[in-house]
C-alpha cells in the first residue's frame, strides 16, 4: 500500500529516518533530563524560551513558540520541551559558554545531528505523497527562517493506575505534517483519517455527527518504536496544494500485557510511572508566513470535539 493509501485509509504512514532507535532514544533522554534542569533552574528556562514569530494571529502563538511548559488542553499532566534550528544561538547568547552544563551541551549537539535526519525524512515522506514542493514552503535556504518544532513530552504518572483512560484527548496537530519518532511505551495511540470538510470553525449538530463517527473508527497505533510514523495537521488544510485528510488521534492507556515496552524505556524515562516520547512539527517558513500572512489551524480545527458532548 503506498504512502497516499496509507493516510487516505489510516490516517498515517510509516516513514524512513536516518537514524537509529537507540540515537533517538538517547536524543529522548537528553530532552527529558533537560525538561528537569530548566524547570530548576529560571536561566536555563528562559534560554530555552522564545518566540519565533510575533503576530496578531495568536493561534499561532502555540506553533511559534520554544518553551519548557506545561502542555495544554490536557487530561493529563505533561511537560514539554521545544528545540529547534533557533535553539543553539539563542541559548549561547544567553548562558555564557563556561556557565552551560553538560547536558546542554549535550542536547544542543544532538539538536545539530537529529535536524539533519529531519530534513532528510520529512523530504522523503512528502516526495512519497506527491507534495514534494511544500518541501520548500517548509525549508528556506536560511536555517533561521525554517519553524522545526523537535517535542519532548514527558506524561508524568501516565502509567500509574489512576491515570486518566484518555491521557492525550482526541486531536491532529496544529502542524503542516509531524514526525512522531520515538516513545518510551508504545500502544498508547489511536488514529483515524481526519477529512478535511471537518477542519473549520464552525460548529453545527451535523459536524459534531461526524465527529462522533469518525471517533468510533478510531484505531490503535501499535509498535511505532522501531520505524517512525509521518502524517498531516490540521495546518495542511491551510496550503490547499491536496485533500489528502489531516491525523486525529488520542490517547488510550493499554492493559500492561499490552503495552509494548521500548528497551530504552527506564534509562529514557528515569523511572517506570513516566511516559516520554519525541514529536517533530513542520511549520511553514517565517518568510513565508508572513508574505502569505499564513493561518495557522485554531484550537477548534485541530479539536474538533471540544464542543463535542461525547
Amino acid at each position: 500500500m503506498s504512502a497516499i493509501d496509507d493516510i487516505i485509509q489510516k490516517g498515517w504512514t510509516n516513514a524512513e529516518f536516518g537514524l537509529s532507535i537507540a540515537t533517538r532514544a538517547r536524543f529522548t533522554e537528553l530532552g527529558n533530563q533537560l525538561i528537569d534542569l530548566a524547570t530548576q533552574d529560571p536561566k536555563i528556562h528562559a534560554a530555552l524560551t522564545f518566540t519565533l514569530l510575533d503576530r496578531d494571529d495568536t493561534r499561532g502563538s502555540q506553533a511559534n513558540l520554544f518553551t519548557v511548559s506545561p502542555a495544554m488542553h490536557s487530561a493529563d499532566q505533561k511537560l514539554w520541551l521545544h528545540a529547534g534550528y533557533q535553539t543553539r544561538s539563542h541559548v549561547e547568547a544567553a548562558v555564557p559558554e563556561g556557565e552551560r552544563p553538560q547536558v546542554l551541551v549535550n542536547f544542543l549537539d544532538a539538536v545539530d545531528e537529529l535536524l539533519i535526519a529531519i530534513e532528510r525524512g520529512f523530504h522523503k515522506a512528502l516526495r512519497e505523497i506527491g507534495a514534494e514542493d511544500v518541501f520548500n514552503v517548509v525549508y528556506h535556504p536560511d536555517p533561521m527562517q525554517r519553524v522545526i518544532h523537535i517535542r519532548v513530552v514527558r506524561y508524568i504518572g501516565a502509567r500509574k493506575h489512576d491515570a486518566p483512560n484518555e491521557p492525550v484527548t482526541g486531536h491532529s496537530d496544529m502542524s503542516l505534517c509531524t514526525l512522531h519518532l520515538y516513545e518510551t511505551h508504545g500502544n498508547w495511540f489511536q488514529a483515524v483519517p481526519y477529512p478535511q470538510e471537518l477542519i473549520t470553525n464552525s460548529e453545527s449538530p451535523q459536524k459534531d455527527q461526524k465527529i462522533k463517527v469518525m471517533r468510533s473508527n478510531l484505531k490503535l497505533i501499535e509498535a511505532i518504536e522501531d520505524q517512525p510514523i509521518f502524517f498531516l495537521g490540521a495546518g495542511w488544510k491551510q496550503l490547499g496544494v491536496s485533500d489528502l485528510p489531516a491525523c486525529y488521534h488520542a490517547g488510550v492507556r493499554p492493559a500492561k500485557d499490552s503495552e509494548f515496552i521500548s528497551p530504552f524505556a527506564e534509562q529514557v524515562a528515569g523511572n517506570d510511572v513516566d511516559r516520554v516520547s519525541l514529536v517533530v512539527f513542520a511549520q511553514p517558513n517565517i518568510q513565508y508566513a508572513k508574505e502569505n500572512n499564513f493561518p495557522y489551524a485554531s484550537v477548534m480545527q485541530s479539536r474538533p470535539d471540544t464542543a463535542v458532548e461525547l
